[in-house]
C-alpha cells in the first residue's frame, strides 16, 4: 500500500480494480438482480428514442421504465427499471447479458449500470475509485491477492468520467473534521496493513485510535485541536506503543456470546425483506447448523433465553470450526479481512460517520458478521472434519484452500448484496448495536474476539 496519496490532478484505485474486468456471462451471478435500477434523464431520453421505432419496443418501453415520482427525484434518479417477478432486470438475456447495450450500445446504458461495480469520489483534483465486493469477480480479485489493495495510480481516462460521484471533498471551508481526511485516513490504513501482527490486534489498533481522538474529532465538534490530533496520529506509528496494545489484546478474555447473539439478532431482524441472494446464504447456514446438531429444531436461535440449547449449539460449533480453519490457515483468512477492512477505509469515508468510533464500529460489526457466515459455510464441513482428524498434508493443503477461497468470495459478494446495498438494513445494524448499554471500546474489543 502506498504511504501517501497526492493533490495533484490524477486517478488513484487499489490494484485490484486497475486490473477488473468484466466476465459477462462466464460470472456465477449478473448484476442486474435484486435492486432497484436507476435511470438518469439523459439515459432514459436515449433509450426511448432507441426503442421508437417498433410497435413492440415502445410498448416495452412503457412497460418496463417508469418515471420517478417521489419527492428526492433528480437527473440521476430521473426514473426505474421494473424488474420482472423474480427480481430479474427485463432487458437480461438468458446469456446472462443486457439486451440494451447488446442492440444499442454502451452509450445507452445509464449511469448506475455503466459505472457499477465502481465507485468514485472526489478529493480536490484527485480522482478515487473502488469497487463494491456484491460481484463476484470484485471480492475474487480483493480477497484472493496478497497486494489487491496496494493504491496504484491510473490515467485519469481509464475509468468511465460519468460514474456517479459519491463522495466530495472540495477542501474549501470544510470543518476539521473533513479537512483532516487524508492523514487521519492513512494512519488507519498504516494500522491495518502491519503485517507484523495479527489482524485482530492490528484492528484493535484501529479501534484504540478511533476511542482516543473520537471526542474531540467528530463531524460538528468545536473542541478540535490539530496538536492532539497529531500527537495520536504519532502514538499510533510508535513500535513500543503497538507491542503494548497487541499484549493488552491478547490478554483480553475471548468470550463470543455477546458477539454471538449479536450477529444472530442482525441476521434475522429482517428475513422477510431481504433478497434472495443472501437468504440463499443464510438458508443454508442455518440448515448447516441443524444437520451438524442431528436436529430438526427451528433455526436460527436470535433469543438464547428462548432457545438455549439451539444457541449453544450454534456457538460451540461455531467455535471449533473458527479455531481448525482459524489455526491452519491464518495467513489467508486474515488477508480476506484484511483486503475488505482496507477497501473499507479507503472507499468509505469516515466522513459519512457522526465520528470516528461510530465508523469503526459499523466495519467491525461487519468483519462479524462475515466470520460467522464464512465459517459456517457447509461447503467447508468437509475441510474441517479433515482438519479435526489430522488430514490435512501438503499436498491437500492447495485443493483445501482453494475450497476455502470459493467460500470466501462466495460469503463476501452475497452479503455486500444482501446488506451493504440495503440502507435500511445498515439502519437496522446501527440500531442494534445502540441498543447495547456497553462502552465502544469494550464492545468493539468483543466483536474482534468472535
Amino acid at each position: 500500500m502506498t504511504s501517501d496519496m497526492t493533490d495533484a490532478p490524477c486517478c488513484i484505485v487499489p490494484k485490484y480494480l486497475a486490473a477488473f474486468r468484466c466476465i459477462a456471462g462466464s460470472c456465477e451471478e449478473d448484476c442486474c438482480h435484486d435492486w432497484r435500477i436507476n435511470i438518469d434523464q439523459n439515459t432514459f431520453k436515449k433509450i426511448k428514442t432507441a426503442m421508437s421505432h417498433s410497435k413492440t419496443d415502445r410498448e416495452r418501453f412503457r412497460q418496463f421504465l417508469k418515471r420517478n415520482s417521489s419527492d428526492d427525484k433528480d437527473t440521476t434518479n430521473y426514473a426505474s427499471i421494473t424488474c420482472r417477478p423474480d427480481g430479474g432486470c427485463p432487458f437480461l438475456d438468458d446469456g446472462k447479458l443486457c439486451e440494451i447495450h447488446r442492440r444499442f450500445g454502451p452509450s445507452h446504458l445509464s449511469l448506475v449500470c455503466r459505472s457499477y461495480p465502481r465507485k468514485k469520489s472526489l478529493v480536490g483534483k484527485r480522482t478515487e475509485v473502488i469497487a463494491f465486493l456484491s460481484c463476484p469477480e470484485v471480492a475474487r480479485r480483493c480477497l484472493l491477492a496478497p497486494d489487491a489493495m496496494e493504491l496504484v495510480e491510473l490515467e485519469p481516462g481509464r475509468l468511465d468520467s460519468d460514474a456517479i460521484c459519491t463522495q466530495i471533498k472540495s477542501g474549501t471551508g470544510e470543518s476539521p473534521y473533513h479537512a483532516y481526511l487524508d492523514e487521519v485516513r492513512q494512519s488507519l490504513l498504516n494500522l491495518v496493513a502491519l503485517n507484523q501482527f495479527p489482524l485482530a490486534s492490528r484492528l484493535f489498533f484501529v479501534a484504540c485510535f478511533a476511542d482516543s481522538v473520537s471526542p474531540a474529532f467528530s463531524n460538528g465538534s468545536s473542541e478540535f485541536s490539530p496538536g492532539i490530533l497529531a500527537e495520536n496520529i504519532e502514538s499510533f506509528s510508535d513500535p513500543f506503543t503497538l507491542r503494548e496494545l497487541h499484549a493488552q489484546f491478547e490478554q483480553i478474555d475471548s468470550r463470543i456470546d455477546f458477539a454471538m447473539l449479536l450477529v444472530q439478532r442482525i441476521l434475522t431482524a429482517r428475513l422477510p425483506s431481504i433478497s434472495d441472494n443472501f437468504r440463499a446464504l443464510l438458508d443454508q447456514t442455518w440448515k448447516n447448523y441443524n444437520l451438524l446438531a442431528e436436529s430438526n429444531a427451528p433455526c436460527p436461535a436470535d433469543d438464547p433465553k428462548r432457545n438455549p440449547e439451539i444457541f449453544t449449539t450454534i456457538q460451540q460449533h461455531y467455535q471449533r470450526r473458527r479455531s481448525l480453519l482459524q489455526e491452519t490457515f491464518t495467513q489467508r483468512i486474515d488477508q480476506y479481512f484484511a483486503n475488505y477492512s482496507l477497501n473499507y477505509w479507503f472507499g468509505e469515508w469516515y466522513t459519512s460517520s457522526p465520528d470516528l468510533l461510530v465508523h469503526t464500529t459499523k466495519l467491525f460489526i461487519r468483519l462479524a458478521i462475515l466470520r460467522f457466515l464464512l465459517f459456517s459455510h457447509p461447503e467447508l464441513n468437509p475441510l474441517v472434519e479433515q482438519l479435526a482428524a489430522g488430514k490435512i498434508g501438503r499436498k491437500e493443503r492447495e485443493s483445501a484452500q482453494e475450497a476455502l477461497d470459493r467460500a470466501a468470495v462466495e460469503t463476501f459478494y452475497r452479503f455486500s448484496r444482501g446488506v451493504e446495498h440495503d440502507p435500511v438494513y445498515l439502519d437496522d445494524i446501527q440500531q442494534t448495536l445502540a441498543m447495547e448499554n456497553m462502552e465502544p471500546l469494550t464492545k468493539l474489543t468483543l466483536l474482534l474476539k468472535f
